[in-house]
C-alpha cells in the first residue's frame, strides 16, 4: 500500500488499525558505469514492498536524495548536507507522530557513514524530545552483508551484491558486461575528490552477479526487518 496513492481518510483508517509506515530513504548517486543513479532508491523500495506485503504496512514516498561524500563530484550525484538529512528525517518522524502512527521504519539504501549518522541523530533527537512512536532505522546494505552470496573479498559500492540486487529489481537498467574496481587507498589522507580513491568508481567484481542472488538478498533483508518490527512491537 502506497501512502501517496491513498486519500487522507484511507491513510487515517489504516493508521487507526495500527499499520506501520515505511520510508525508503534512497539516494541519487553515481554507481560506477553500469548501474543507474537511482540504485540506492530502487533497493530500499523493493525491500519496503516485500515488508509491506507481509505486514500490511504503508509505504511512504521514497526520499531520493542523501548525504554523499565519495561520489559527490561524479556527474548525476545529488548530495544533501548533513543538517538537511537530519532535518528531513526529524520532520518526517514528527509528521508521523502527529498523525498517530504507532511505528515508523526508515530503510536507508545509502550506506554512507555520515548519512547514516544524520538519520540516527534525528531519530535519537525525536525520542529524547518525548516521541512516543516506535522508531526503527536500518540500512539495507549493511543487513545484506550478513548473507553469504559468494561476493568476492572487498565487495562494496556498485559491486557484485548491489549489481545482483538491481538485476533482480530493474534488470533493464543494468549495463551488460563484467565490471571491476577497487578502493585504492585507506591511508587517512583527506582528498577533495573521494571518487579518485575508487578505480572504476566501484569496489568489486560483477562477474558472478545474478538476479537470483539479488532476489535472495532483497528477501533476506526484508525478512530481517520484519523480525525487527515484530521484536519492537513486542517491546523487546
Amino acid at each position: 500500500m502506497r501512502m501517496d496513492e491513498m486519500t487522507s481518510d484511507g491513510f487515517a483508517s489504516l493508521i487507526s488499525r495500527g499499520a506501520a509506515v515505511i520510508l525508503p530513504y534512497g539516494g541519487t548517486e553515481a554507481h560506477a558505469h553500469h548501474l543507474p543513479l537511482g540504485t540506492d532508491s530502487f533497493q530500499p523500495e523493493r525491500v519496503a514492498e516485500l515488508v509491506a506485503e507481509a505486514t500490511g504496512s504503508i509505504i511512504a514516498p521514497t526520499m531520493p536524495y542523501a548525504h554523499h561524500s565519495s561520489m559527490k563530484t561524479v556527474p548525476g550525484t545529488v548530495a544533501m548536507g548533513f543538517d538537511t538529512v537530519r532535518s528531513f528525517t526529524r520532520d518526517f518522524l514528527d509528521s508521523m507522530e502527529r498523525h498517530g502512527v504507532s511505528m515508523a521504519v526508515i530503510v536507508c539504501g545509502h550506506a554512507g557513514a555520515s548519512h547514516l549518522s544524520a538519520v540516527a541523530e534525528a531519530c535519537r533527537s525525536f525520542k529524547e524530545s518525548g516521541g512516543r512512536m516506535t522508531t526503527i532505522a536500518v540500512c539495507d546494505y549493511i543487513i545484506g552483508e550478513e548473507l553469504d552470496v559468494g561476493a568476492p573479498e572487498g565487495d562494496g559500492h556498485a559491486g557484485m551484491a548491489e549489481t545482483s540486487r538491481i538485476m533482480a529489481i530493474r534488470p533493464e537498467l543494468v549495463v551488460n558486461g563484467r565490471h571491476t574496481g577497487r578502493l585504492t587507498g585507506d591511508d587517512g589522507i583527506v582528498i577533495a575528490r573521494g571518487c579518485d580513491r575508487f578505480e572504476g568508481l566501484m569496489q568489486g567484481d560483477t562477474l558472478n552477479a545474478s538476479a537470483d542472488k539479488g532476489d535472495a538478498l532483497n528477501r533476506f533483508i526484508a525478512e530481517r526487518i520484519i523480525r525487527i518490527m515484530g521484536e519492537a512491537g513486542n517491546g523487546q
